[in-house]
């Protein structure tokens, strides 16, 4: 069943010419929206712990878009606000980025030097976390 839903997926973008109507309809395969994948719930249960030391007063997912351009938004996995009530965004990926992922995040914390980006990704010997700052 899941196969065929690809396949319907996958007609539907062909057909599409790439104007606005294939930007609404892009999701990526097997994501549903408004839940958390794999990853980003492992870098929840992750942060819950943080919160339960006390490290981390309060996070939530993705709970805000940031305007990065006229027609380019960013919408981080998480927000932080730590213990010392510094605020902080966390992306999280799996084993591969893109590098329109890693550019989003860079062009943020030039945009929003007061707040601390980082970069997490998970693969199958542990996490790498990556601080981006401001230049």
């Amino acid at each position: 069943m899941a196969k065929s839903r690809i396949d319907k997926k996958a007609r539907q973008l062909s057909q599409n010419d790439g104007g606005p109507a294939m930007k609404q309809s892009f999701i990526a395969l097997g994501r549903h929206q408004n839940t958390m994948n794999k990853t980003e719930a492992t870098h929840a249960m992750d942060l819950e712990m943080r919160k339960r030391v006390g490290e981390i007063l309060e996070y939530r997912w993705q709970p805000l878009r940031l305007k990065l351009g006229a027609d380019c938004t960013y919408e981080p996995d998480f927000l932080l606000i730590m213990a010392d009530l510094s605020i902080e965004f966390h992306e999280v990926k799996g084993g591969f980025i893109t590098d329109d992922a890693i550019v989003k995040v860079k062009v943020a914390a030039n945009l929003f030097p007061w707040f601390i980006f980082r970069l997490f990704q998970y693969d199958r010997k542990g996490c790498k976390v990556r601080e981006l700052k401001p230049l």
